[in-house]
């Protein structure tokens, strides 16, 4: 299987100081990490779900999250953007994401008490998130902002219904970031191939 090699426009990036590359080599592990409990995140979510979550087919449309920047289709987001300009964007979403996976764990605790499984993997990815939006900041030279960032009201009156639906496309949205940021740390993290 061939490796992706970092971008060319990563040249004048290059070479990176040992610190950011420490820092993004190790931002890489945990990505890697986080991309195995949230696809057991959404396996589980499903299962305490009921009708029609069960399904595997089912996936409701992408949800508009306030600070969160849109995931765009990959050959759109790559063409214009260089890898560290994606992982701003990254960055970005991880935070606020982290903060919806606590509050769809506190959903989930009223909705389904006994998923107790469900409950530790949405504090643990959403724990790591966490963990991961403050590591990229570093790597990033982007200033660390205490905690998570403030939601905005909660609606008491929501709906069970459109509960689930919501921590299903959080959990969706959760991945499909972490796969893109997987792509751009594997892009950074491996040295250019050495030009014959």
């Amino acid at each position: 299987m061939e490796v992706e090699r970092a971008d060319p426009d990563l040249a004048q990036y290059a070479p990176l100081e040992p610190s950011v590359q420490d820092m993004l080599e190790k931002s890489h592990s945990l990505t890697v990490l986080l991309l195995t409990h949230c696809r057991d995140l959404l396996l589980e979510y499903r299962r305490w779900q009921g009708p029609p979550f069960l399904d595997q087919s089912f996936s409701p449309p992408p949800f508009a999250c306030p600070g969160c920047p849109p995931l765009l289709p990959a050959e759109l987001r790559r063409s214009p953007l260089s890898a560290p300009e994606r992982l701003r964007e990254s960055h970005a979403a991880h935070r606020v994401l982290a903060a919806r996976l606590l509050r769809v764990q506190r959903w989930q605790g009223e909705l389904n008490p006994r998923a107790l499984r469900l409950h530790r993997l949405l504090g643990e990815v959403g724990s790591r998130l966490g963990l991961l939006a403050s590591n990229l900041a570093g790597a990033l030279g982007l200033p660390d902002s205490p905690g998570l960032p403030e939601e905005e009201e909660e609606e008491e009156e929501e709906e069970e219904y459109a509960r689930k639906l919501a921590g299903l496309s959080v959990c969706q949205a959760v991945l499909s970031w972490l796969e893109e940021t997987e792509r751009d740390l594997r892009s950074l993290a491996s040295p250019p191939a050495p030009q014959p």
